[in-house]
């Protein structure tokens, strides 16, 4: 029940069950699309009873919200790929990879825009944040910058092989 039908001006409003209530048909086999702001045949709307953007810019819309997503669009703000960044060093944190002694995360958001700025590397999805020495936690003194498929070599070398061939590695990388 969401809309309210009157018969007549003095009468009293009924709800009205949608179900009911008859679509209104597209006048000359045409819609108006509101970012084009003009009348378009409907083969050029995606499907369903009320569609009201053409599939041009229905398409325009869900890619850049993907992009904005990943973090990937030109509009996208820093923030949201420091949070991603800082994230996927928490998730690390808390899957006991680089844990070892340590519970928490001993750098924020601010922290990891710190040793980007100090490296003069611009914050990127393709960056991540690794502790240099793997049994301290994480924080300003003992941070490493590098991409994510060095990160991946990083944790499965630390999980297979131990701690000094992580130092290894990351000693190669950086």
């Amino acid at each position: 029940w969401r809309r309210v039908a009157a018969l007549s001006i003095n009468a009293p409003l009924q709800p009205v069950p949608l179900a009911s209530m008859a679509p209104i048909p597209d006048p000359d086999g045409k819609r108006f699309c509101r970012q084009c702001a003009c009348y378009l045949p409907l083969c050029q709307f995606h499907g369903g009873a009320r569609r009201y953007e053409c599939k041009k810019h229905a398409l325009e819309r869900a890619r850049v919200y993907r992009a904005r997503q990943r973090g990937q669009c030109p509009g996208c703000s820093s923030k949201v790929v420091l949070q991603r960044i800082w994230h996927a060093l928490y998730d690390d944190t808390k899957r006991a990879v680089f844990r070892q002694g340590h519970k928490k995360v001993g750098m924020t958001q601010a922290d990891v825009l710190k040793i980007f700025a100090e490296r003069g590397v611009k914050p990127d999805l393709q960056w991540r944040v690794v502790p240099r020495e793997p049994g301290v936690a994480c924080g300003l003194d003992n941070a490493a910058i590098v991409s994510r498929d060095i990160r991946r070599e990083l944790v499965a070398a630390l999980e297979k092989e131990g701690r000094e061939r992580y130092r290894e590695l990351l000693f190669c990388q950086t």
